[in-house]
């Protein structure tokens, strides 16, 4: 069996090629006859929520609220909020170039992880990658 709602011409199937096609024995298997079961009642009850779009739209809503709060919170800790945009812009920019390889994979965000507990480690750090990807291909004295 094969379900695909009319949004699903638009866009790659979702979450993957083969998660919208089954067969009629998996329904006796314990765990994937009640995904399936669940899957095929969300069909025909709110084929929205299986949308990959209205996820995505979702997610975006989140992340522009948990932005909008960190602003917020560094305008109040008395930076300017012309500096502050472009701090979150420069954040913003370094995990996209991050997502599509123009940085090491993962290399920002780790970072991020590492410096969690020493915030004060940050600026510096975070400096020298800027300035490496301002500047990728300058050499240093030394």
């Amino acid at each position: 069996m094969r379900t695909s709602p009319d949004w699903a011409r638009l866009t790659p199937p979702y979450p993957d090629n083969l998660s919208h096609r089954c067969k009629f024995t998996d329904l006796a298997d314990p765990v994937r006859g009640r995904a399936l079961l669940e899957r095929l009642k969300t069909i025909w009850t709110d084929p929205q929520a299986l949308n990959p779009a209205r996820h995505a739209a979702k997610v975006t809503r989140q992340i522009a609220a948990n932005l909008a709060e960190l602003s917020k919170s560094l305008e109040k800790s008395g930076h300017h909020p012309e500096a502050v945009a472009h701090f979150l812009m420069r954040i913003l920019f370094t995990l996209f170039a991050e997502d599509v390889h123009l940085i090491p994979n993962n290399s920002f965000t780790k970072l991020l992880e590492d410096l969690k507990d020493t915030p004060a480690k940050f600026a510096p750090r975070a400096q020298a990658v800027w300035q490496n990807m301002d500047f990728p291909y300058s050499l240093t004295a030394g």
